[in-house]
């Protein structure tokens, strides 16, 4: 069994996903089901004779930027014309997973497009609950904000692609140039008074758009992964007083539970709206809506900020009662959002 990457399908190409594999080059469709397929490499493993290869193709997704999806399609083609005029005729040629699904490709848009949307509502909400409210410097606060997002979203990302272009077979240059347009943005972000989460947020969109398929893009992720994400959460327990947090949540447990159900309600209210307009299936719908649900990263940083940031008087703009409820709706979130994920998408791909 070969298991290729990127292996469509995708959206608008000749390929589409059926029970989980589906091949079609040149009109001939080729589906296995799943639970054959198990049954092949259950039969196979105890006769004692099975093989399971991975192959990458190397820089494809540039390769589709660049030359456009039909050249993709075409190098697609290729490749699985060799891999299967190469191996037996009963061997399996495919690709396992639903991540390039429509449904879930619309999701994840339009969850970068929310906290997007968000972060820049708080860094609204933010600096006029320091400053106060006026009518003149929230006019020039959407103004810096209407030219900041775009110039970091369009100029920093083409910028950096070119500079990083310059050092392409350098990594380490490339890696610390990558690391340097990472900080520009927050740092921008500061000078115009926005939170430097809104500048890292929009950092990160700028430099996947430069990097690309670089290696550095690799070595970025596990940086993060490894240093920044751990180091956040640390310093987030450091606020956390167990005993507290629990008789905080007991004393105002119809707010957290309110929270809970506002949450749970209108992710499924937009999820059901928007896969009824887009003609999607319930399966289709359900697994948006269970995509969706957890907050993490950018409602723990917001709530964060918001728990440090205080007005002239002393008051914080998020108190520890409500910093509390937002995590249990973390909490809830990231367990439940998985949980439903693994039980719809199935559901969604055998459907497709």
């Amino acid at each position: 069994m070969i298991i290729t990457r990127p292996f469509p399908p995708r959206i608008g190409t000749k390929t589409q996903m059926v029970m989980g594999i589906t091949m079609n080059w040149h009109g001939h469709e080729k589906t296995v089901d799943i639970d054959k397929l198990v049954e092949r490499v259950d039969r196979a493993v105890s006769g004692g004779a099975v093989a399971v290869a991975l192959t990458d193709i190397d820089n494809f997704g540039q390769l589709n930027d660049e030359q456009g999806r039909e050249a993709g399609d075409r190098v697609l083609e290729v490749w699985i014309e060799t891999l299967t005029g190469s191996l037996p005729k009963d061997a399996i040629v495919g690709r396992l997973g639903g991540m390039q699904l429509e449904p879930v490709i619309v999701t994840i848009g339009a969850t970068v497009l929310s906290d997007l949307l968000s972060l820049i509502v708080f860094a609204v909400c933010v600096r006029t609950f320091t400053s106060g409210f006026s009518p003149s410097g929230l006019a020039i606060q959407i103004s810096e904000v209407a030219v900041f997002v775009p110039l970091i979203l369009f100029g920093l990302s083409r910028v950096g692609a070119w500079a990083l272009n310059q050092v392409r077979d350098n990594e380490s240059a490339h890696f610390v140039l990558a690391l340097g347009v990472m900080v520009v943005a927050p740092v921008m972000a500061h000078l115009i008074d926005l939170p430097d989460i809104v500048g890292a947020f929009l950092a990160g969109l700028a430099l996947n758009a430069a990097v690309r398929d670089h290696p550095t893009k690799s070595k970025l992720e596990f940086f993060g992964q490894a240093l920044f994400i751990p180091s956040f959460f640390v310093a987030t327990g450091f606020l956390i007083d167990p005993a507290a947090f629990a008789q905080s949540v007991l004393d105002n447990f119809p707010l957290v539970a309110g929270l809970v159900a506002a949450l749970l309600v209108g992710k499924g209210i937009a999820a059901a709206v928007a896969g009824r307009a887009f003609g999607y299936s319930r399966a289709a719908r359900l697994t948006m809506w269970a995509l969706t649900l957890p907050q993490l990263a950018a409602t723990l940083a917001a709530a964060i900020v918001a728990h440090h940031t205080v007005d002239a008087a002393g008051h914080r703009l998020l108190d520890g009662n409500m910093l509390n409820a937002v995590l249990v709706v973390m909490l809830t979130t990231s367990i439940l959002g998985p949980m439903l994920t693994e039980r719809f998408a199935p559901r969604l791909i055998q459907g497709e």
